[in-house]
This record gives structure tokens, C-alpha cells and sequence, in this order.
């Protein structure tokens, strides 16, 4: 008998575990999520762990040797012009416009250094400015930024950006850890400078993340997921979401996939 209670005890605590760890992979939209378990191969590829397309893939910049995957994270030691990661998502299709202009990134990621970290790139091979950054103080933004601090130094956090048409304007909101900290920021119309290009206009890659093109080289980070998904979440999704957990991002152990985001209407 107290064998058979052990082992229920032992059931009840990874039902709850997983319970406490993971989000619905999402259904009914274009998705995809890396955990980087795996180095990148010869081509400096890794394919998506899991996706709406089996054939998504992030491609390390051939030019780059700051960047390596090390003990299932990807360390970027530094973030010069030719240190990034190219994103290429098979099925992108436009949305709202012309372009990708209703998207979701989520970074699980530290920052290494007290210095400027650029987050991602709307340019598809790096060759503008970076849409987003972590400053040295730990705020986040561009142009304006957030309450220093809300990304710490050498700590694992999950930040998540969300791009999305609100009352006839495209604003970006950003969170950490399942807060927003950030609401509003560039605020500009549908097909602007941070849509993204579909599959079909840029078929290698749509978009670069850990990305800045300017001269200058700036702090490293790690990143330990990474996903994507052609929807914008809604805040109650992002609380959902959480904050960081070694167990990835969407379907974790012991979690049943469900449809959609928690706001079905997001």
C-alpha cells in the first residue's frame, strides 16, 4: 500500500510540474519554437524542435565566431554587424497588410553584459538598426525605454515582444517574465519598418534576432529558446506564458497541447 501511494505521489508531482511548465503549442496559425539541444550542423543550421512547417530553421551568420551552442543554449559571446542569427520561417504569410505586421517573439534569454543588447532585426540579413534593445541599465526599448532593471543582469528571463493592430494604430508592447513593462512603443502604421517579409518575398529568412548592423560591437547574451508565432498575443496569453523555465516555451512535459492562445480572440 505505501508502495502504490509513493508512486501516485510521484505521478501527482510531474502532472504538476509540467502543469506549472508549458503553454498550448498553437494551432491554426504559423509557429515555431527552438530549444537548441543540438549544435548547428555543417551548413551552421538548426532546425525548429517543433513547428507548423518542418522545414523552419535559424542560421547562424557564416561570417560570425562568436557564436556557438553550449550546453543547450546559444552563447553569443559578443553582438557585432556579423554576429546574428537569421530566422526563416517556411510557411510566413502576410497579415494586416502587405507584410507580417501581427507577430509574437518570445526570448528566453540572460544578457551577459552591463551593455547594450540588441534583440532583433526587421532587416532580413541584419542590414538596418535593431528594432529592440536591453540597455546597459537593464531597461528595454528603442528610442524610449523602460523603468531600468526589468532585465537583469546574468539572469534568465523570458521577454516576450508582441506587434499588433489596435484601434487603427500598430503598437508594440513588451513583458518580462509574463509582465508588461513597455506598452505602446513605435507606434506606426500596418506594412511599416518593424513588418516583416513573408516567405514568399524573402524565401532564406525573414528576419534576424540578437541583431544590429551598425559598427560597433556590443554585449553578448544566451539564448536557451526562442519562439514565433503569426498572432499577437494578448496580455492574459502572456501571463499564461510566465516567466523563464528550463523546460521550454510551448507542449512542455506533461502538458496537454490545446488550441490556440488563451484569448482565442488575440
Amino acid at each position: 500500500m505505501k508502495s502504490r501511494l509513493i508512486f501516485l505521489g510521484l505521478c501527482v508531482t510531474f502532472i504538476m510540474v509540467g502543469a506549472a511548465h508549458g503553454f498550448p503549442e498553437p494551432e491554426g496559425v504559423t509557429w515555431a519554437e527552438w530549444g537548441f539541444n543540438g549544435d548547428f550542423d555543417a551548413a551552421g543550421e538548426v532546425l525548429a524542435d517543433k513547428s507548423s512547417a518542418g522545414t523552419s530553421l535559424i542560421r547562424a551568420n557564416a561570417a560570425s565566431s562568436a557564436i556557438s551552442v553550449v550546453d543547450g543554449a546559444v552563447l553569443i559571446s559578443e553582438t557585432g554587424p556579423a554576429d546574428y542569427l537569421r530566422v526563416d520561417i517556411d510557411d510566413l504569410l502576410e497579415n494586416g497588410g502587405g507584410y507580417v505586421n501581427e507577430y509574437t517573439m518570445i526570448f528566453d534569454i540572460k544578457a551577459l553584459n552591463a551593455d547594450w543588447l540588441p534583440i532583433y532585426n526587421t532587416g532580413y540579413d541584419n542590414y538596418n538598426a535593431a528594432e529592440l534593445w536591453v540597455a546597459g541599465d537593464g531597461s528595454v526599448g528603442s528610442g524610449s525605454y523602460s523603468d531600468a532593471g526589468v532585465v537583469p543582469l546574468d539572469t534568465w528571463i523570458r521577454l516576450v515582444v508582441v506587434r499588433r493592430l489596435e484601434g487603427g494604430s500598430w503598437v508594440r508592447d513588451i513583458y518580462v517574465d509574463g509582465t508588461l513593462v513597455f506598452d505602446n512603443l513605435g507606434s506606426e502604421g500596418a506594412d511599416g519598418n518593424a513588418s516583416l517579409y513573408t516567405n514568399a518575398q524573402q524565401d532564406e529568412g525573414q528576419f534576424t534576432i540578437i541583431s544590429d548592423s551598425d559598427g560597433t560591437t556590443y554585449g553578448g547574451c544566451e539564448l536557451d529558446s526562442f519562439a514565433f508565432v503569426v498572432t499577437a498575443y494578448s496580455d492574459e496569453d502572456i501571463a499564461a506564458l510566465g516567466a523563464y523555465n528550463r523546460f521550454g516555451i510551448f507542449g512542455a512535459t506533461g502538458v496537454a497541447s490545446n488550441p490556440g492562445p488563451v484569448d482565442a480572440g488575440a
